[in-house]
């Protein structure tokens, strides 16, 4: 008599032999597990610390343990249902609310915000030294954790924090203190800030950003060691590294005045990565904007080319960026925009007076309109509407007409 094989139902009968274990008899197991239910973080713990001892005693009964298994199968599915629900919650949540008050519509899930890197720099150890003998000796401590990058992730994290609490309060030794900044810091943080794990990485550039906004300028050595590494950051495709890079640059840009970060952030203006390249232009508005002006003078030549290179950059952003650079030049420095003005083919011309006009028109009016009384502002507008567009129409046209007559 022929044997007959009793074959278990597979979702592909044909690939599987008698014996085998099917796909969907993995999913028949999720849901033939016991229904344990528990009410609390401390009795899901405490139910899996229970079942992984006889998990781990090898010497207990093969039904015992697979019975230990079915447990931790019921306690995981709970987990799961949690996270799951948590996950629906938060994605509910306005990016505002969950990322701190960094412009929302440029965060993504994950990202870090300028409001979060502020909140870092206070939620420190209170680590007070009362000279510079000591500060120094307990930088060189927590520069030998943070060197070894065989220490716990989550010492080395600790390591960056007491740093930020070293200098939360100052003793009146910043200015020397800074003058040995790069000896004593400067390998720990870039090996730090390389780090592939995201914690890590978002840690680093917190202390550098705080460093960099308390000692300022005198910080440049290290600031020019690192900005390299923080700007290629930007270009990373995990959120936090990305956005902690970006957070790092602006606040080394705002607080470092020094020629050697000019030049830095200037040579990454033409890099393959429109992020890095979008960074660059970024970072060369807030030079136009807030750097002392002899330091900006000396260096036109560079940024007002950097400026040429972003308008016709491929990426779109990026030319955005460069209009509003254009903008603070203009606002600053009028005749090194003229000149610049004067070096653009007239398309790029063209652009940049639509720009200004609408923008500086549109300002004019809503300035009138707003010292009108509040009933009178709808008739003022409905007056006005039709009165305005032509204004900007043949202002727009003149221009045009002439740059056309030029090219």
């Amino acid at each position: 008599m022929q044997n007959k094989t009793r074959v278990r139902p597979t979702n592909s009968a044909s690939s599987l032999t008698a014996g085998a274990v099917s796909e969907e008899q993995f999913r028949q197991a999720f849901e033939a597990v016991l229904d344990l239910r528990v009410t609390s973080l401390k009795d899901l713990i405490a139910e899996c610390q229970k079942q992984a001892v006889i998990l781990e005693n090898t010497n207990n009964d093969w039904t015992k343990r697979i019975k230990a298994n079915i447990h931790h199968s019921k306690i995981l599915t709970l987990i799961v249902q949690h996270i799951s629900h948590k996950a629906k919650e938060i994605r509910r949540m306005n990016n505002s609310e969950l990322w701190g008050h960094g412009d929302a519509s440029s965060l993504t899930a994950g990202a870090v915000s300028e409001e979060q890197f502020r909140q870092a720099f206070e939620a420190v150890l209170d680590l007070r030294v009362t000279s510079l003998k000591d500060l120094i000796a307990e930088c060189q401590k927590q520069a030998v954790i943070l060197e070894n990058t065989n220490n716990d992730w989550t010492k080395r994290i600790k390591a960056l924090q007491s740093l930020r609490g070293l200098i939360k309060h100052d003793i009146g030794c910043y200015a020397p203190f800074a003058e040995q900044a790069y000896g004593l810091l400067g390998t720990a943080l870039e090996v730090s800030v390389k780090d592939l794990r995201s914690q890590v990485c978002r840690e680093t550039c917190m202390t550098i950003a705080f460093f960099c906004e308390k000692l300022g300028t005198s910080f440049w050595r290290v600031a020019e060691a690192i900005i390299p590494i923080t700007l290629n950051l930007t270009q990373n495709s995990a959120k936090v590294m990305a956005s902690s890079g970006r957070n790092c640059n602006i606040f080394i840009t705002k607080n470092i005045h020094h020629s050697k970060i000019l030049t830095l952030i200037v040579q990454h203006i033409s890099h393959k990565a429109k992020e890095i390249r979008r960074m660059s232009i970024e970072l060369i508005c807030i030079i136009i904007n807030q750097w002392d002006p002899t330091l900006v003078e000396k260096h036109s030549g560079e940024l007002t080319h950097s400026i040429k290179l972003a308008l016709s950059d491929a990426d779109s952003e990026a030319r955005v960026i460069a209009r509003q650079a254009f903008e603070g030049l203009q606002s600053n420095y009028p005749t090194k925009a003229e000149i610049l003005f004067q070096e653009l083919e007239p398309a790029k011309q063209r652009m940049l007076i639509e720009r200004s006009s609408t923008a500086s028109s549109t300002h004019s009016i809503n300035s009138e309109r707003d010292n009108l009384p509040n009933p009178n502002r709808g008739l003022y507008n409905a007056q006005n509407s039709g009165l305005f567009f032509n204004l900007k129409n043949n202002f727009k046209f003149n221009i045009l007409a002439f740059l056309n007559k030029r090219s």
